[in-house]
């Protein structure tokens, strides 16, 4: 499980649930408190309903109304927008890429409720476009987030050891024999079959910043790779998923081809000795 330290909570404040200004308040008065009332409500429910998620996790939070932040946002895994888009945009100007926001839309439009009222006031509630989440999937999508690896890359050179932290959904490492299958689809490079290289790409890369030119290279036979895992559990899977060896908080695991076996194998009218990489 991905450790988060800690995630801020930007909310949509309930005051923006008033009638003040409402040209349809004046005309169907009654009807328009109730479902301004519903609307707060809801969005009061979503909030406490997505702290309580967050307590069960363990995961630390801090709250700040849209109105009262004024600074840029920073130390924080992550900004949790609970309203709508227009709460997310408002979030959007106090990060940068190296802090991603999910939005969770606390008041979705009911398509019932807007049909019912078409012809008294406008019963639409927050579109939530830009909302990956709402209650009914918000647990979740924060478990899919919560579940992101971490862990850290070095490449061992003869002339340097560059280390990188990464965010990411894996790594994945290939041989010449397989960098034509995942590797080339996920936009890696067609090795040459007698290539001993190793190919390595880091899945998915959350916010990699100054770090983007590490996120995928190569490996020759006289360099190696270690990563360090920095999750609760993981997984290495060998040739798909034919193969697994179960990795822990701390592990490291090297990988190189300098000591790889070699594999034979009889093509048309020649024998090719493929290297394999041994983990």
């Amino acid at each position: 499980m991905m450790a988060m330290r800690k995630l801020l909570l930007f909310l949509k404040p309930l005051d923006d649930y008033a009638t003040s200004g409402s040209s349809t308040a004046a005309v169907h008065p009654q009807q328009v408190l109730k479902h301004l009332s519903s609307r707060r409500r809801a969005h009061s429910d979503a909030i406490r309903y997505c702290q309580d998620v967050l307590l069960r996790k363990a995961v630390e939070w801090e709250a700040v109304s849209r109105n009262d932040l004024s600074r840029p946002v920073r130390d924080v895994d992550m900004v949790l927008s609970i309203g709508g888009d227009g709460t997310l945009l408002r979030a959007s100007h106090f990060v940068d890429d190296s802090v991603p926001i999910l939005g969770v839309n606390s008041d979705p439009s009911v398509a019932e409720e807007i049909e019912q009222f078409t012809n008294e006031f406008d019963a639409s509630r927050s579109t939530g476009f830009l909302c990956a989440a709402s209650l009914d999937n918000f647990e979740q999508v924060i478990d899919g987030i919560l579940e992101v690896s971490r862990f850290s890359l070095r490449v061992h050179r003869s002339s340097s050891s560059a280390q990188t932290n990464c965010r990411s959904s894996g790594l994945r490492v290939s041989t010449s024999a397989g960098s034509t299958a995942a590797m080339l689809s996920a936009g890696g490079h067609r090795m040459p079959i007698l290539s001993r290289d190793l190919q390595y790409m880091v899945r998915e890369p959350i916010s990699p910043g100054k770090a983007s030119s590490l996120m995928h290279g190569f490996v020759s036979p006289n360099e190696s790779m270690e990563v360090g895992w920095s999750c609760d559990k993981g997984v290495i899977y060998v040739d798909g998923c034919h193969v697994r060896f179960p990795i822990k908080l701390g592990d490291r695991v090297q990988i190189a081809s300098s000591s790889a076996p070699v594999l034979k194998v009889y093509l048309p009218s020649r024998l090719l000795s493929i290297g394999k990489s041994r983990y």
